[in-house]
């Protein structure tokens, strides 16, 4: 029988032994199956957003951690992070009003994001989230060895280096007029943390490319005709998608040059040529893909009365961005993506009929349309000449009139006076925030500003009566909706949960909104000057909550108001379905 002090000693040994076993248990890297695949979707009452770049699932460079968007049921965006190792996720608090697609540090310890207005970073594991710079969007950002960001904070402009502590994002490529470029997008850092992968966004397809960068020269080498982003992993393979296939291709990073053919790994992934963006993303080392799979993407245009109760659809099926009723609601101008090109056109939809007419056939991107008072001419937005310029143009005739392009700024119409002088105009220009501005259309056609600077705003709407002005602003923090006395001081918020794409009632009594879950909102307007505004109220949940737009980006116009403000013209998702997160580990190895 063991002595009681010799019991005692290999009691604590045991004890030793199981405590540096839990040890190693605890910090041992995730056990990831080999050569599986699964799916998940959103947690519970939480919905996966939808869009090509928002959607990414973007798993950390490990592949033990994958990052992804959901909306709650109020319409905040936040970040999720769910284990490979596991069956759950856990949203990230600080991440709110996250938009377009995340980025890790290349060790994992941090995650990149967009929300706000601002690029921001934050430690998945705990604290809060940290200002990086301010910038208008997301097309894109990856995070160097050296802790240098490259990111594409607007559409139609280049990209731009900011280090990861903070500081103002400096420009690093130059758009190549001669292949009419319009943006360069989705940038990747590859591991030597000094090259990178990008995409340029051409009018002409053929020249839609994925380049190799430099942070340290402004030479760049074409890799790839392709719209789509990519990424390359460690396993020595470019990932991109051709046609909705997610393809993979050898890269040396000696001679930084593909090699070979392509494979095709997945198919029907979730593709928006029009953005060359492709939802999918990879672990650095090569041993998780995640994606998700491709929706249809086709909308119908139907009139809805104030109880949300739609009527019959209003021509075919397709995949409408954004839809503009003419004054005298006989027609509606709406944007149609080509699906080969990418590239925007204006069409018109009879609403009689349900015929449809092309408009603009201009190779480049034309679309964001505001409507002139007699019904008979339009003014949109057009990247022909690289950054957004605004034309009119007749609906029956060929020829279009350039009213105005801003050097460095993009400019797009938003709004047409009743009096037909002047346009109202939403600004950008690289990393400022949008501005709301007027463009007269007699005498010398100076525009001028109509809001407030350091504030996001955008989106302004005239009344009938020309009066006043309903607009978009984040000066609160968040997008809701305005009201001023046109030229003068004196706004008054209207919305008090979020706010996007104001529209007025005929009579001018009525100022119409949605929420970002697709609320369609009314708040009464009483006199001009002074008004007042009636608390808003809710009419009915616009497409059942499927709008064929996401309602806070910037530009795309989902629903419009008639006159009598009893009926409403939506273009809404034809399906409404949202396709789950599909992750693939140790995904080369089926790889011939």
């Amino acid at each position: 029988m063991a002595q009681p002090r010799t019991l005692a000693a290999g009691l604590a040994l045991a004890m030793i032994v199981s405590a540096v076993g839990a040890a190693w248990w605890t910090r041992r890297p995730p056990v990831r199956p080999r050569a599986a695949q699964f799916t998940f979707a959103a947690p519970e009452g939480e919905r996966l957003v939808l869009g090509a770049d928002s959607s990414r699932p973007i798993p950390s460079p490990d592949g033990s951690r994958i990052a992804f968007i959901a909306n709650s049921a109020s319409g905040t965006s936040a970040v999720w992070i769910r284990r490979v190792d596991s069956v759950t996720a856990h949203r990230l608090a600080g991440t709110e009003d996250v938009v377009g697609p995340t980025f890790w540090s290349p060790d994992g310890r941090f995650l990149g994001f967009f929300a706000q207005g601002k690029l921001k970073r934050i430690d998945p594991s705990g604290g809060p989230a940290l200002n990086i710079a301010t910038i208008q969007a997301n097309f894109g950002a990856t995070w160097g060895a050296d802790n240098v960001i490259v990111v594409a904070p607007v559409n139609r402009t280049v990209l731009h280096r900011v280090p990861a502590a903070g500081g103002t994002p400096e420009p690093i490529t130059t758009l190549n007029a001669e292949r009419k470029e319009n943006s360069h997008r989705w940038p990747h850092f590859l591991p030597d943390g000094r090259h990178f992968l990008f995409t340029a966004r051409s009018d002409v397809k053929e020249n839609n490319l994925i380049y190799l960068g430099s942070v340290d020269s402004k030479d760049i080498k074409a890799l790839v005709a392709a719209q789509s982003n990519a990424v390359y992993v460690s396993s020595g393979y470019l990932v991109y998608a051709r046609d909705a296939t997610l393809m993979a291709q050898r890269f040396d990073v000696a001679t930084l040059s593909p090699v070979g053919e392509a494979t095709p790994v997945a198919a029907s992934v979730g593709h928006n040529t029009a953005s060359s963006s492709a939802a999918f993303g990879a672990a650095a080392d090569g041993s998780v893909l995640a994606y998700r799979p491709a929706i249809s993407r086709g909308s119908l245009v139907a009139w809805y009365d104030r109880s949300g109760r739609p009527g019959l659809p209003l021509g075919p099926e397709r995949a409408y961005s954004e839809v503009r009723l003419a004054p005298n609601e006989k027609l509606a101008a709406v944007v149609i993506a080509d699906p080969d090109s990418g590239n925007r056109d204006i069409w018109l939809l009879e609403l009689t009929s349900g015929s449809l007419t092309r408009v603009t056939t201009n190779p480049a991107n034309d679309w964001q349309v505001a409507w002139a008072p007699d019904s008979r001419q339009i003014a949109f937005a057009s990247d022909r000449n690289g950054l957004s310029s605004v034309y009119r143009k007749a609906i029956d005739a060929v020829d279009e009139e350039l009213l105005l392009r801003m050097p460095g700024r993009g400019a797009f119409p938003r709004d047409w006076s009743a009096d037909g002088r002047l346009l109202t105009l939403g600004i950008d220009s690289g990393t400022d925030l949008a501005a709301i501005w007027a463009l007269p259309l007699v005498g010398d056609r100076t525009p001028f500003p109509l809001g407030r600077s350091g504030v996001r705003e955008y989106d302004p709407r005239l009344s009938p009566d020309d009066r006043l002005i309903a607009f978009e602003s984040d000066e609160s923090g968040a997008s809701e909706i305005y009201v001023a006395p046109f030229g003068k001081t004196g706004r008054r918020r209207v919305s008090t949960g979020g706010g996007t794409q104001p529209r007025w009632k005929a009579d001018g009594r009525e100022v119409f909104f949605t929420t970002m879950t697709g609320e369609v909102m009314s708040a009464a307007v009483r006199g001009n000057e002074p008004f007042e505004i009636a608390p808003p109220v809710r009419l009915f949940h616009g497409c059942g909550g499927s709008p064929a737009a996401v309602p806070s980006s910037i530009g795309q116009s989902w629903f419009e108001v008639a006159a009598d403000g009893n009926r409403f013209l939506l273009a809404c998702a034809a399906g409404g379905a949202t396709s789950p997160i599909v992750v693939s580990v140790d995904w080369t190895a089926s790889i011939k």
